[in-house]
């Protein structure tokens, strides 16, 4: 019988999509400091994506790739 492989990563992602500014705030003060957060993150996954299409290895999930503006 064939292993099935769970998809444990998604939820964590969603997560941090949603918690994005405390997640940095929380584990990465500096760069919270950093960013200028008058602007939305904008996640670029999908692009990620698109540089590691599918393989013969099965599906790739990309990790979060997040759009930060940074004050001028």
């Amino acid at each position: 019988m064939p292993q099935i492989r769970e998809d444990q990563d998604s939820p964590w992602k969603e997560a941090l999509a949603v918690f994005f500014e405390s997640f940095l705030q929380l584990l990465y003060p500096a760069i919270h400091r950093a960013i200028d957060w008058s602007h939305r993150a904008t996640f670029l996954d999908k692009e990620l994506q698109k540089l590691t299409p599918d393989g013969s290895t099965g599906r790739r999930y990309a990790d979060k790739l997040a759009q930060v503006w940074l004050p001028s």
